[in-house]
């Protein structure tokens, strides 16, 4: 503890036993876990409070961030809760200014007292939805920080359009062309205006307040805190929603047009990241707060659908998340906003994304969702509509790959289909051929049984 707090040490030296502490940490889990908080928590308070910040990579960094590893990995017990107020306290002020790195830990430190010591802690759940509130509403700065000017300025001159009209829009966006035309445009970057050119250097730590990563971890802890203290939410929510609702809003620039990019960079995958976590979280609202909620009834299954569209063809754990939170959403009465863009979720690359990987993993997740889609709209389908509908689930029954529980949607939906052929004025014939497609698609998936039952049994 000596020699960590003797300002004549070198950063170099002090990291050295920074890093043997870290090593040793077992102690705290012997009896001598209270003398250990008492040498060294006031130790490692004044360091990581009287040192300033670091965004780049260097040894006072590393200090710091060893540091906050060590509180990171101590017991939650009662030896620990006479620091708890004070670590806390650490955690919110390393958060807010500090670099993305450091804010990661200190959100893991935050979550866990919150989980470990909730009956006390309300009053230290306010100033932790403030910090989430200047995120969201600094979100446009973020994504400057990220990808730098151009990119903003390419979603301002595609947004344009649809809020002034075109004749306003060309006006505005006059001034970007410069920067859509340079080497960062979609020839270069795969169609994300703007990232190659500005994205941060190598060495340099993103802000927290800047980061994707630190946006990615809130959403959680934020649903976590309102079910502990259920107090904060009506006063919360009202600031909250809007600034999610427009962090959702479809991609900027050139990309808010094309479908699946196969790969993206490391930050635009957390971009799209942010946007899904955010997504799930309003599901969770849907619950309880949907009269709140509804006037984003449209806004928040259009910008579903865009991230569907957006997302990295590479990134499928994240598309993944955004089906969950997907058929969430559609358990509620927000699911009219999806009625709307049917025909664009009918495509299969938009659902699935494209790759071997995603076809295998997130083939049943995307068609429970687009099965239960199509039961609530099956009445106004037209006959283009359900043949390319009783085609894909057609394909689906033969498909040995795919699960018996996904099999048996898709013959249920087939056949909830029939009401809506028989009742279509169809003076051309189309529906009975394709009342017979579903017939033959039942009798041959019979002939697949025939051999299999005796199997089976």
């Amino acid at each position: 503890a000596r020699s960590l707090s003797d300002e004549t040490q070198s950063t170099e030296a002090r990291l050295r036993t920074a890093t043997e502490i870290r090593d040793s940490i077992e102690i705290v889990h012997t009896s001598e876990y209270a003398n250990f908080l008492k040498a060294f928590f006031p130790v490692f308070s004044k360091i990581l409070q009287a040192r300033t910040a670091q965004f780049e990579d260097c040894p006072e960094q590393k200090l710091r961030n060893v540091l906050l590893e060590i509180l990171n990995r101590l017991p939650h017990n009662e030896t620990l809760r006479k620091y708890v107020a004070e670590l806390l306290g650490l955690s919110m002020h390393i958060l807010n200014t500090d670099n993305e790195e450091n804010s990661l830990i200190c959100l893991r430190i935050i979550f866990d007292l919150h989980k470990n010591y909730r009956p006390t802690l309300d009053a230290y759940a306010q100033p932790f939805l403030d910090f989430v509130r200047t995120l969201y509403h600094n979100f446009k700065g973020m994504v400057t920080a990220n990808f730098g000017p151009n990119f903003v300025g390419l979603g301002q001159a595609a947004a344009a359009p649809a809020a002034a009209g075109a004749q306003t829009a060309g006006a505005e966006a006059a001034p970007q062309a410069p920067a859509a035309a340079g080497a960062s445009g979609p020839a270069q970057d795969g169609g994300f205006g703007g990232i190659d050119a500005d994205k941060p250097k190598a060495g340099v730590l993103v802000r927290s307040t800047d980061s994707f990563k630190v946006l990615i971890e809130c959403p959680l802890i934020v649903m976590f805190l309102f079910q502990l203290y259920p107090k904060y939410i009506q006063s919360n929510i009202q600031v909250l929603l809007p600034l999610m609702v427009a962090s959702i809003d479809p991609l900027p620039g050139p990309a808010s047009a094309t479908v699946t990019p196969a790969r993206a960079t490391p930050a635009m995958q957390d971009y799209v990241a942010a946007q899904v976590k955010t997504v799930y979280f309003l599901s969770y609202l849907l619950r309880q707060f949907s009269e709140i909620m509804r006037p984003h009834q449209e806004a928040i299954p259009k910008a579903v659908v865009n991230l569907l569209r957006t997302c990295p063809g590479d990134a499928i754990a994240i598309r993944k998340e955004l089906l969950v939170a997907t058929r969430h959403i559609l358990a509620t009465d927000f699911r009219t906003g999806f009625f709307a863009q049917k025909d664009i979720l009918l495509d299969e690359k938009v659902l699935v994304g494209e790759g071997r990987t995603a076809l295998q993993t997130l083939r049943p997740f995307a068609y429970h969702f687009l099965a239960e889609l199509v039961h609530h709209v099956r009445l106004e389908l037209k006959i283009p509509q359900l043949s390319k509908i009783i085609y894909m689930f057609s394909l689906n029954v033969h498909d040995p790959s795919l699960s018996y529980s996904m099999q048996t949607t898709s013959i249920k939906l087939l056949l909830n289909l029939i009401e809506g052929i028989i009742h279509r004025n169809d003076a051309e014939g189309k529906g009975r051929v394709l009342l017979v497609r579903i017939m033959d698609t039942i009798v041959n998936k019979f002939v697949t049984l025939k051999d299999r039952i005796p199997k089976l049994l």
